[in-house]
Formats: C-alpha cells, sequence, structure tokens
C-alpha cells in the first residue's frame, strides 16, 4: 500500500498523538499533554483520510453516540478535567473504532510470529490417537457441514494419518 506524503505525515501525527496521551496518562493526567495529543490525534486522521471522509466517519448516524462521547471528552480535558475527560473520550473512542480493534486483533492472531498460531499448527503433525480435531458444527441445525469433509480431504490432515501415504495429499 503506498501512501501520499500527507498521509505519512499522517500517520506520524497520529502517532506521536498516541504517545502523547499515553504519556499524559501516565504522568497522572496531565492536562496538557493530553490535550496536545488530543489535537495531534485528530489532525493526523484528517490527513489519513482526508478532511471529507473523516467528517463522514464522525457524522454517521450509527456513530453518533461514540462521536459525542469523544469530542465531549475532548473538551473536558480542554477545560481541565482530564481525568473525567479520558474516560468520557474512551469510551467514545471504543464506540467510534471498536470494530478496527477487532480487525486488527485478528491479523495479529492470525500472523505467523506469534507462537501460540506456530505452536497450535504443530498439533497436525501429531498421531491420530494424541490430536483429533472436533469437526465444525452448523449452530442451526447442529449438523455437520461440508467444511469436515474439506477438511478431512486436505492434505495436513492426511499426513498425519498413519493408514494413508504422506506423498499422496488425496486419500481417495
Amino acid at each position: 500500500m503506498w501512501l501520499t506524503d500527507g498521509q505519512k505525515i499522517g500517520v506520524a501525527l497520529t502517532t506521536f498523538g498516541a504517545l502523547f496521551m499515553l504519556l499524559g496518562v501516565m504522568l497522572f493526567f496531565d492536562g496538557a499533554l493530553l490535550a496536545l495529543g488530543n489535537i495531534l490525534f485528530i489532525s493526523g486522521l484528517t490527513l489519513i483520510i482526508g478532511p471529507r471522509k473523516t467528517f463522514y466517519f464522525f457524522a454517521r448516524k450509527e456513530k453518533l453516540r461514540g462521536t459525542i462521547c469523544f469530542l465531549g471528552g475532548i473538551l473536558l480535558v480542554f477545560i481541565k478535567w482530564p481525568f473525567i475527560g479520558m474516560i468520557v473520550e474512551t469510551f467514545g473512542f471504543l464506540n467510534l473504532f471498536g470494530h478496527h480493534i477487532y480487525a486488527a486483533a485478528s491479523f495479529y492472531w492470525d500472523s505467523t510470529v506469534t507462537p501460540w498460531n506456530s505452536y497450535s499448527k504443530l498439533f497436525v503433525l501429531l498421531p491420530e490417537s494424541t490430536y483429533q480435531p472436533s469437526p465444525p458444527v452448523c449452530r442451526q441445525n447442529r449438523r455437520i457441514t461440508n467444511l469436515c469433509c474439506m477438511m478431512e480431504n486436505s492434505y495436513a490432515f492426511t499426513a498425519s494419518r498413519s493408514d494413508v501415504d504422506a506423498s499422496s495429499p488425496d486419500p481417495s
């Protein structure tokens, strides 16, 4: 993904904004650092996605509660109520960006550098008596889905079985 120069500056501003907010919280809710972090975060977000998309992101009807809380929290930080402002702002942030947090977490869990993901891949190589994966079950009618058949025919599940030759990916 190629970023324009303005978007690169926006990423830097957003990063510095998050760091200033973190530093402001670590220094017992220092109002100046929190305010500076808020300004940098909002300006960086505007540079990354553009002013029109930023306005439409915050003005959507389903995100109105998050927008009001987020901007209200920023306003409370500006009028020297940093602790209450950060609580309200965090609630608004989670309402606004909650689905992005899930996408980032799923990207992190699916990456190959995590040890638990690599460790779970080792279970496929264990003998059949040690590891028997449970077949996926459809929640609506509790029947085994076609995904189970596809998984049994894949090479990963046939390579660990002793009655199938590991050199041929298709057991049938």
